[in-house]
């Protein structure tokens, strides 16, 4: 059975590789299927998101594992949304697991940048 399990969205800047959040993979789990990250927020005239997300595990080597947060642009000032895109893999797990991810923005924002990412997770139950 696939489960997908997601973190709290953290407001991150740029300025470097910042904490977003940990998820656990439950025991049981068997392979992870796919990890996607997704940015959100406001955003002020032409101010944009992107960069790097990293993930790291506490009882399984995933470093380094860094895939791309594609962007997502204001041309007013408002609100943005973001489509996730799937990072389909396959990764036996050793759960329970925690997993955290960190992120890198491009480029400096004034709004709030809301981060969170997501697990797809294989288990037999």
């Amino acid at each position: 059975m696939i489960h997908s399990i997601t973190s709290t969205p953290a407001d991150i800047k740029a300025g470097g590789r910042l904490a977003i959040g940990t998820v656990t993979i439950p025991s049981g789990a068997t392979r992870i299927k796919g990890f996607w990250g997704r940015v959100g927020g406001i955003l002020t005239t032409a101010q944009h998101n992107g960069g790097t997300f990293e993930l790291e595990a506490d009882n399984m080597q995933l470093k380094p594992f860094q895939f791309p947060l594609p962007g997502a642009s204001a041309l007013t000032s408002g609100s943005i949304a973001y489509v996730p895109q799937i990072q389909q893999c396959d990764i036996k797990v050793t759960a329970p697991c925690t997993i955290t991810g960190y992120g890198t923005l491009d480029m400096a924002n004034t709004g709030v940048t809301l981060v969170s990412f997501g697990v797809i997770y294989e288990s037999p139950d």
